[in-house]
């Protein structure tokens, strides 16, 4: 049974194609809705927000319940659990053979997994560039002057908890999401007059009411998610245009377009001389000096933003289209095939393993007869059986093989009662093990076969019983993930005496 990672890296082919097509979908929408003269810059903004979310969360659909989809294919090789144990969702054994024990390391042997390293890599890299722009952002913060001059200019207009500081350079932005602060060069507060300022001062005050720097954060985190998209990066610069307007607007609306747009080409002129910097995690005014003549145009527009009815029926049809569309993203959305959740283990489970754990055996029979299931697994524990041997009690080893416990019976990270014994040296266990019917070449899953595990120790007494009872001397596996590292008992034996042993007995180096 896959895990619910292993899923996840099989079908990131499929979900990268899926998110392409869904976001080059929605970069058409936001382009049909930036055309609409019907809406003002302000739903616009809001709307374009509302297509980047959609965008970032519609691969989520495939997390939903339903029927998992046959677009993902099919695993490149599935688990081979033994009949008589039966799949389940805490362990999954290999038969004997040469497939890898570490599943969750074979990343790049496969397209989806080189994938899945290559976006998880590049994912790394943009937050770290993040965590980086805001410590640069909490740098100039901290570095800035507080300007009590400005605050006084506009006292009554001043958000709540917002501070106004002048820096060397940088700005004109807001910085800080719980605490804002407007930052302006100094240069362009020397060289503008006092309306100028009030203008680019309101712009800013309309980022932090509308929330802004909390929208911003989360759209540059969802770009760092899917780095690797082009239509989401141009889904976001329209985005970061549209909100750029939209603080325009609300900065102009106590005056004249013409105005705002006079201080916004004189903010620029004295920016440009200033030269590029770098760029903190922060809403910033001229973060994209391409979109200024747009932003202009907006300004000096001459048509209004429609009448009433125009605008809602805009705004409708525009709402309509995005929950059409997200609609159509769940519905059509390839589900994944996810791992049935684990079950808790019973109390009278638990209490079994106890019993065997503290070499009980009369305690074991009582609750095995009451019913408690004899072979039950528990993650971190294993079975009964492997909790007896772990404790080296022969004694509740009979016992629990006279009551029927699988001595082949494996649990997922605790191999199985033979491996256990093996690895101990515990030969009077492995002897009854075997005599019991345990499968000498049984490979478990991150924990090879019992020859391996003897020969490793370097029990060698262990190692000729089993040898002399069938083990295969060349039975190995590849271990290590994608490093693809060959372990066999000879290779994993340090002991002199039990490499001659098994070179004696045919073990090769290297694979068979």
């Amino acid at each position: 049974m896959e895990t619910l990672s292993e899923s996840l890296i099989r079908a990131v082919p499929t979900l990268i194609g899926l998110h392409l097509l869904q976001a080059a979908v929605l970069l058409a929408m936001a382009i049909a809705f930036a055309r609409l003269r019907a809406l003002d810059a302000e739903l616009r903004s809001w709307l374009l927000l509302a297509l980047f979310a959609l965008a970032a969360l519609a691969p989520l659909a495939s997390l939903l319940p339903g029927a998992p989809s046959p677009v993902f294919g099919a695993p490149a090789h599935s688990l081979s659990p033994h009949p008589e144990e039966g799949p389940a969702p805490d362990e999954a054994i290999y038969n004997a053979g040469q497939r890898a024990d570490m599943l969750y390391l074979e990343i790049p042997r496969s397209l989806p997994g080189a994938l899945a390293l290559a976006w998880a890599l590049g994912a790394l890299w943009q937050l770290m560039r993040l965590v980086e722009g805001a410590r640069h952002a909490r740098r100039l913060r901290r570095g800035a002057r507080p300007a009590p001059a400005l605050e006084a200019l506009l006292a009554r207009e001043l958000p709540p908890r917002t501070r106004i500081a002048t820096t060397a350079v940088d700005g004109p932005m807001v910085v800080g999401l719980l605490r804002p602060t407007v930052l302006l060069p100094r240069p362009l507060s020397e060289r503008l007059d006092a309306d100028a300022l009030r203008d680019i001062l309101r712009h800013e005050f309309a980022h932090i009411r509308r929330g802004d720097l909390w929208s911003a954060a989360a759209v540059q985190l969802a770009r760092a998610a899917f780095w690797w998209n082009p239509f989401l990066g141009a889904l976001q610069s329209r985005l970061d245009l549209a909100r750029e307007m939209a603080c325009d607007a609300r900065a102009a609306a106590s005056g004249s377009g013409v105005y705002f747009a006079g201080s916004l080409i004189d903010s620029a002129e004295v920016l440009l001389e200033l030269g590029e910097r770098p760029e903190p995690l922060a809403v910033a005014m001229l973060q994209r000096r391409s979109h200024l003549a747009q932003r202009i145009d907006g300004l000096l527009a001459a048509f209004p933003a429609g009448a009433p009815g125009r605008r809602r029926l805009a705004a409708g049809g525009c709402a309509a289209a995005l929950a059409a569309f997200a609609g159509l993203c769940i519905a059509g959305a390839p589900r994944l095939s996810l791992p049935a959740p684990t079950a808790e283990p019973r109390a009278d489970v638990v209490a079994l393993l106890a019993a065997a754990r503290r070499g009980d055996s009369a305690e074991a029979r009582r609750l095995v007869r009451a019913g408690a299931d004899i072979d039950a697994r528990v993650i971190g524990d294993g079975t009964a059986l492997i909790e007896a041997v772990r404790a080296r009690n022969l004694a509740t080893v009979d016992a629990l093989l006279a009551l029927g416990a699988d001595p082949d019976r494996a649990a997922l990270g605790e191999g199985n009662p033979l491996i256990v014994a093996a690895e101990l040296g515990a030969q009077p266990i492995v002897a009854r093990l075997v005599l019991a019917g345990a499968d000498v070449n049984r490979v478990v899953t991150y924990d090879e076969t019992p020859l391996i595990n003897a020969a490793r120790e370097g029990h060698l007494e262990t190692v000729q019983y089993l040898v002399a009872h069938g083990a295969d001397v060349n039975l190995g596996v590849v271990a290590d993930g994608w490093l693809g590292r060959w372990r066999s008992p000879l290779n994993q034996a340090a002991d002199p005496r039990v490499r001659a042993y098994l070179i004696e007995h045919g073990a090769v180096a290297g694979r068979p």
